[in-house]
């Protein structure tokens, strides 16, 4: 698929790029062999994955990227690179130099303006959408406009037993039975990245830059935020990071009253800092979405269940996984008096 996608070079080096689940990711450098500038372009980015995958990709950019999202906050594609072969294809576009994932911005605790980059700049072509008329507005159950967005069957018996041990009661069949009951009187619809998570953005200067665009559809508007915040709150940063201090903070954080207004500014100093910082960021933006009570609520429910469903790397990612297990049932408890202090 290299070959065919850089014919015209004479020779190419890559570099693999980390963080995809399935597809292969490289920083290509190319040296060309007839250009009329000169040999040496910028460097690009090739993506090797089955043929429908990269097919969808395709047809996503065409309907959803190009003329929606800032050519400044995306990679773009160089169509002529890319290819459908038999049984994979290749997408090919410039590499975005100078870059960090949001997840390292995030952790030297300077998210503020990133994040506000992300939902204001990259993500206000598809926001615009939602406001365009009825047809953008849906009632009843949320989680009916994110399709098969988390499969109960694919979480492990094991887990199943650590939620319990951790204060967990009902199964996760139960929490997506109760999550499909639960009715909203209106939430609004618009196009949505489908796996906006602390990898997916990439930082260069207080640019956010979204990048794979694999799983972009239609949804609701609250969906994004949901599924960035749970990347970032459940996510493990140093093998010194204990589950015990995570804990008390996702504890607090997942508070019924914090997902009605915004959490105050962190209270300094507080460990992991940092996340709180995200956190309300990101609910800043994602409760000014909501066009009825509880929409961002069943949102984070559900892509809490998404993150229980997926296989872990250590045991202390199986205990963070467990965990948003029993957060997502709390969420769905009928919320108490609480005080937000």
């Amino acid at each position: 698929m290299l070959y065919r996608a850089f014919s015209d070079c004479k020779n190419i080096r890559i570099e693999g790029l980390t963080g995809g689940k399935s597809a292969n990711a490289f920083c290509v450098y190319a040296t060309c062999r007839d250009s009329f500038v000169g040999p040496r372009p910028l460097p690009f980015f090739a993506k090797i994955d089955r043929k429908d995958k990269i097919q969808e990709e395709l047809r996503n950019y065409t309907r959803f990227v190009d003329h929606f999202v800032p050519f400044n906050l995306r990679p773009n594609l160089d169509e002529r690179r890319c290819l459908l072969g038999a049984s994979e294809g290749i997408l090919v576009g410039n590499f975005v130099e100078h870059s960090e994932p949001l997840w390292d911005v995030a952790k030297r605790g300077a998210p503020q303006e990133a994040i506000h980059s992300l939902f204001d700049h990259a993500l206000r072509g598809w926001r615009l959408q939602a406001y365009e008329g009825h047809v953008q507005v849906r009632t009843g159950a949320l989680i009916t406009s994110l399709g098969d967005v988390f499969d109960p069957a694919r979480v492990s018996q094991h887990r199943r037993k650590l939620a319990r041990e951790l204060g967990a009661i009902l199964s996760p069949e139960q929490l997506l039975n109760k999550l499909q009951k639960r009715q909203l009187s209106a939430y609004r619809l618009a196009p949505i990245h489908g796996d906006l998570n602390a990898q997916n953005v990439r930082v260069r200067g207080t640019d956010a830059i979204l990048i794979d665009f694999a799983k972009t559809r239609t949804g609701p508007i609250v969906a994004d935020p949901a599924a960035l915040e749970v990347s970032l709150a459940f996510a493990i940063t140093s093998e010194s990071d204990d589950n015990e201090g995570w804990r008390k903070l996702i504890d607090r954080l997942y508070k019924h009253a914090y997902l009605r207004q915004a959490p105050p500014p962190a209270a300094q100093p507080l460990p992991r800092e940092w996340l709180w910082t995200c956190v309300r960021q990101i609910r800043m933006f994602a409760l000014s979405m909501e066009t009825s009570g509880g929409e961002y609520r069943d949102a984070l429910v559900a892509y809490l269940l998404r993150f229980a469903m997926f296989p872990a790397e250590s045991e202390k990612e199986e205990h963070r996984r467990a965990y948003a297990i029993v957060i997502a049932e709390r969420l769905l408890e009928e919320p108490e008096a609480e005080s937000s202090t």
